[in-house]
């Protein structure tokens, strides 16, 4: 689903510039190549993901007030418990009011708990800048892309 996003983004918005994020406990920005083929294992900590996210948005030339700015997270719902409040307060205090949409994929498997798309659903309950879907299986590709782009960000 996340490569058919992007090619559909490349090829509609010239110049586009995306960043990858990979983590496990710690986040790191990968390229492409990277990003598509590695497989994360062990302890889920998204707040590492959600601070470097903010860092490279800091980054930007002009701040996020001069960008178009639309993230996306693909998970298993997998997060350390602990971690829970940290993610809210990244999102909620940091991000959201940086970007145009956030995107949240919840992809089903048999190691991943689902629990954080409750955690996201709890403290964000209809809020203008936020989105989720969830994907069962392959057969779900579909609608749930459309979930994510027929919101009208």
């Amino acid at each position: 689903m996340c490569f058919w996003i992007d090619v559909w983004l490349k090829k509609n918005f010239p110049g586009l510039e995306v960043h990858y994020i990979i983590h496990d406990v710690a986040a790191q920005e990968v390229d492409e190549e990277t990003f598509y083929h590695t497989l994360e294992s062990g302890g889920t900590k998204i707040s590492s993901a959600y601070g470097l996210c903010d860092r490279l948005i800091n980054l930007l030339p002009g701040g996020s007030v001069d960008w178009n700015i639309y993230l996306f997270q693909f998970s298993d719902g997998d997060n350390l418990n602990d971690d829970n409040g940290r993610c809210v307060a990244l999102l909620r205090d940091a991000l959201l009011p940086k970007c145009n949409q956030f995107a949240y994929v919840q992809v089903e498997s048999q190691h991943g708990s689902g629990a954080f798309k409750k955690v996201i659903e709890k403290a964000f309950a209809k809020h203008a800048k936020i989105v989720s879907t969830v994907v069962a299986n392959h057969g779900g590709i579909v609608q749930a892309i459309k979930d994510l782009f027929t919101k009208g960000n």
